[in-house]
Formats: C-alpha cells, sequence, structure tokens
C-alpha cells in the first residue's frame, strides 16, 4: 500500500495533528481514501466500495454503550439493513486488555504489528511534503 496524498492539520493551540486526509492506493489499483477531524461533529464510518456493491456502517467508532449499530448491504438496486446488538467496544477493549496481561499474552509479532505505524509515518511524511511544496 502507498500513500498518493496525505494533508494534516493542527488546530490553533493543539500540539498534534487534528484533522487530515489520505489516498492510498495498492498496485493492484485498490484505492483507499480516509479522513478524520477531531473538531468535526461525530461521524465515523465505514464505506467499502466493490464491483457489485457497497457496504457502510454509520458510527463504527466508539458510540455509546447502547447504540445499535445498523450496517447496510446494497447490491442489485437494493439496500438491506441488517441491525447489530449494542456493543460496549470500550468495555470490550478494555477486559480484552485486561485478560490478556492476566494471562501473560505475548505481543504479537510479525510484519503485521509494524505494518499501521510505517503507513502512519508515510502519511506524516507525503503530508509533510506538501506543506512544504504550498510555502
Amino acid at each position: 500500500m502507498s500513500v498518493d496524498g496525505a494533508v494534516l492539520t493542527a488546530g490553533p493551540g493543539h500540539g498534534v495533528d487534528t484533522s487530515g486526509a489520505a489516498l492510498l492506493s495498492t498496485p493492484e489499483g485498490v484505492t483507499a481514501h480516509l479522513s478524520f477531524g477531531l473538531d468535526h461533529a461525530n461521524r465515523s464510518r465505514y464505506a467499502l466500495q466493490g464491483s457489485t456493491g457497497r457496504v457502510t456502517l454509520d458510527r463504527a467508532f466508539s458510540p455509546s454503550a447502547d447504540h445499535p449499530p445498523v450496517l447496510a448491504l446494497e447490491r442489485n438496486g437494493t439496500v438491506e439493513e441488517i441491525r447489530l446488538d449494542p456493543e460496549d467496544q470500550a468495555a470490550r477493549a478494555v477486559g480484552s486488555f485486561a485478560r490478556a496481561v492476566r494471562r501473560g499474552d505475548d505481543v504479537p509479532h510479525g510484519p503485521a504489528i509494524v505494518r499501521q505505524p510505517r503507513l502512519l509515518e508515510e502519511i506524516r511524511v507525503r503530508a509533510g511534503d506538501l506543506r512544504k511544496a504550498v510555502r
């Protein structure tokens, strides 16, 4: 996966990136557009589109514990909504971490564990290159 373009913005008074976007691609031609913004209203959405349809999930990250997510499956001109059970994601993450610590689980190793930090660094570098070009 390569970063074809990226923009990162640090809000006034913040020492960290508070919004941004990245365009990613694979050698096979698969593309992804990612965007985030901490200064925006809560909108966390997955949208995956393929040759025969699309899957969307709104409020995918950290919805309230009583929020029932709705997965929309669009294909052949129809939309099927699949209502999922509410889930307290924060409690599950903390519980999973605590169980792993109690069991003494090892940290996962291998190339997958470093893929995300490398991608984030490539986004930061690409966005920095753009910032320099604009000046």
